[in-house]
C-alpha cells in the first residue's frame, strides 16, 4: 500500500493517498458510490473505465469539474461529512466502472492537473507526461489506466511508481498507481503493460494527474 513521506526538500506536505473505491453500474441512472465520510477539503476525483467502447460521459456530474483535457475524469473539493452516491450521464449504453480517489492534504486553492485521455488497444498504455504549471513544491502523481474488458488486466505498472490498487470486476478492470515527487518538473511515467488487450473490443484508456500538496 501507498505511505506518505510527510515533509521533503519542496516544502510542504505531500498529498496522501487515502483510499480508492471502485464499483460497476450497468443500468440508469449511472452512479459512482463516493468515500464517506469525509474531511473537508478532501479532494475526489472519479476516473471511468467502461465496457462500451464506444460511447463517453457527456459532462462532469452537478458540482464537479472535468478534468482538463479529459472527460473520463471528473473532481470536486469535499465540503466533509456524508457524501451520496452521484450519477453520471454517457451518450448511449455504458456499463461503466467507476473509480473513485480520496485524497488528503492537497492545496484546496490549486485544483488538480491531468493530461489528456490516451486511448488504444495494445497489450502497451503509456500515460502521457505530465508537467505542472505550480512553483516547485511537493507533489503527488497518479497515473491510471483502465480497460473495457476483464480480460485486458493490468501485468505492470510505470518503472519507480507504487501501485496503489489494481482490479477487475465483471466488464471492466483498472490500475492505479502513484509517485511522490519535491519538484514540478516534466515528467514521463512509462508505461504500463497489459495481458490479453489486444482486440478493438479491448480498448484502454490512461492519463496522469499532478496533484498540489499543502
Amino acid at each position: 500500500m501507498y505511505t506518505t513521506l510527510g515533509m521533503m526538500k519542496g516544502g510542504g506536505v505531500v498529498p496522501s493517498l487515502l483510499s480508492l473505491s471502485f464499483n460497476e453500474d450497468t443500468s440508469a441512472p449511472f452512479q459512482a458510490v463516493l468515500p464517506t465520510p469525509c474531511v473537508a477539503n478532501d479532494l475526489l476525483i472519479i476516473m471511468l473505465t467502461l465496457g462500451s467502447t464506444s460511447n463517453s460521459p457527456t459532462g462532469p456530474p452537478s458540482g464537479w469539474t472535468q478534468l482538463a483535457g479529459n472527460n473520463f475524469g471528473f473532481y470536486k473539493w469535499s465540503a466533509g461529512g456524508a457524501e451520496a452516491p452521484v450519477s453520471v450521464s454517457f451518450s448511449g449504453g455504458a456499463d461503466p466502472g467507476f473509480v473513485v480517489l480520496r485524497i488528503q492534504n492537497a492545496d484546496p486553492a490549486t485544483n488538480p492537473q491531468a493530461t489528456t485521455l490516451v486511448e488504444n488497444n495494445s497489450p502497451t498504455l503509456n500515460p502521457p507526461d505530465v508537467d505542472p504549471s505550480w512553483p516547485d513544491t511537493n507533489n503527488l502523481l497518479i497515473t491510471y489506466a483502465g480497460t473495457s474488458s476483464v480480460q485486458a488486466t493490468i501485468n505492470a505498472i510505470p518503472s519507480g511508481y507504487t501501485l496503489f490498487q489494481k482490479a477487475s470486476g465483471s466488464l471492466t478492470s483498472y490500475g492505479v498507481a502513484t509517485k511522490e515527487v519535491s519538484t514540478s518538473a516534466i515528467e514521463n511515467p512509462g508505461t504500463f503493460t497489459l495481458t490479453g488487450a489486444a482486440s478493438s473490443s479491448s480498448l484502454g484508456r490512461t492519463f496522469t494527474i499532478a496533484v498540489k500538496g499543502t
